[in-house]
């Protein structure tokens, strides 16, 4: 991004750099006692040698989505995060949500860089449509990787709640006065048996 304000006169000239994940060189003029800026440069180095960063969204780089939930009032509300590319490497696409997006084409500050590097994802252009990933350009395919993850999230949660009634079932909850054990404690649990534990 180079800003210019056209200027007749000028006592003084300097540049000054600040040097973080990006880099802004500035020219200043000193006029009449104070500093003008007459030019800005900024360069972003949002990653590596082989990335990126254009200074506008490519219209040819496909959109991402993302199912996600969250828990209200009146529920459970699933949003279809949509997620733009803000750059690229030669196998993979660096993915932002709105936010992510507004800080790449926003001013550039001195910590810009480094929140887009924490908050952006990366994807593989290859295997858009099959495979494990954070988002997809196929919404179905969004959808069916959201299912998924709620599947995994139920067997998770059917696990925990087993530990806790098994465990609770023994010693009582805490109101109650419980044996203090000598040594290790193994106790019976038809669920937690039948897991597959011969792949372990």
């Amino acid at each position: 991004m180079i800003e210019r304000q056209s200027a007749k006169y000028f006592n003084n000239t300097y540049l000054k750099y600040m040097r973080d994940m990006s880099f802004l060189a500035t020219i200043h003029r000193f006029v009449q006692g104070r500093f003008q800026i007459i030019l800005t440069i900024t360069v972003s180095r949002y990653s590596g040698k082989d990335e990126v960063m254009p200074e506008e969204m490519k219209k040819a780089w496909p959109d991402h989505f993302r199912y996600i939930d969250t828990i209200g009032p009146d529920g459970l509300e699933v949003h279809c995060i949509t997620y733009q590319v803000i750059g690229e490497t030669a196998q993979c696409y660096y993915i932002g949500d709105t936010h992510t997006c507004d800080l790449v084409k926003g001013p550039q500050y001195s910590w810009t860089a480094e929140a887009v590097k924490k908050r952006r994802k990366r994807v593989l252009k290859e295997g858009a449509e099959w495979g494990r990933r954070f988002a997809y350009t196929d919404k179905a395919l969004a959808l069916r990787s959201y299912k998924t993850r709620k599947s995994w999230q139920m067997k998770h949660a059917q696990l925990s709640l087993e530990r806790a009634k098994t465990a609770i079932g023994y010693f009582g909850n805490a109101q109650v006065e419980s044996a203090i054990p000598d040594a290790a404690v193994t106790i019976p649990n038809e669920y937690i048996q039948g897991l597959n534990w011969e792949d372990y």
